[in-house]
């Protein structure tokens, strides 16, 4: 993420922010900024360069859905359900909006409206980038997790299915027989599926359970 920053300025600098011509081009430019800090947990600068971004092109959508993911993690969960419920007026099928909003319900403790976005979205089959797939299943699975326990499991076993880098820090966390804190840190590293601590740490147990249905 840091080399994509490095690529934007470059992308920039030749004629100055100002200067280039196409508004298209330097909304894009910093919506992926805005994607890149997000990412690095630079909320404060992502926000402005989302924004920066929607004062180029008022209805891009990288820029408002960075928006809203950095308002999420900054805490800010109405402004971004806001903007997210926005999106979805528009684009009522858009899959990204559809699972962050969910993971803000998650995120201030409506679990049932989370699992029944996270159902929707997966039983209509929407053509998700595999790292959204498998955080939907990731998702859905916590919010399942003290009602729907057994199913709950199965979903977290699927997620590691599809979610590459899930995978990867899954079979390293089984390979050194990880197990706490660590195993939670190293969760909540993973730079495309959020978790809170208490999450990761759900997330761990249910990976961790005996009834490995998918085996």
């Amino acid at each position: 993420y840091s080399a994509a920053l490095r690529a934007v300025a470059a992308a920039l600098e030749p004629a100055g922010d100002e200067g280039i011509s196409s508004r298209r081009f330097q909304a894009a430019c910093h919506a992926l900024a805005a994607q890149a800090h997000e990412r690095l947990r630079e909320y404060p600068e992502a926000i402005a360069r989302a924004e920066r971004a929607l004062q180029l092109q008022p209805k891009l959508l990288a820029a408002r859905l960075a928006k809203a993911l950095a308002k999420q993690q900054s805490g800010h969960i109405l402004e971004a359900e806001e903007e997210l419920m926005s999106i979805l007026q528009s684009n009522p099928q858009h899959g990204q909006a559809r699972l962050q909003l969910a993971y803000c319900k998650m995120v201030s403790s409506n679990l049932p409206r989370a699992a029944a976005i996270l159902e929707g979205l997966l039983a209509s089959k929407a053509p998700l980038p595999r790292s959204q797939l498998g955080c939907a299943k990731a998702y859905l699975a916590l919010a399942l997790a003290q009602q729907r326990r057994e199913r709950a499991v199965n979903l977290a076993k699927e997620a590691v299915l599809v979610h590459r880098n899930l995978q990867t820090v899954w079979h390293g966390i089984q390979s050194s027989r990880l197990g706490g804190r660590e195993a939670v840190q190293r969760l909540r590293g993973i730079c495309d599926l959020d978790l809170n601590v208490n999450q990761a740490n759900e997330l761990l147990q249910l990976l961790s359970a005996e009834n490995q249905a998918l085996r």
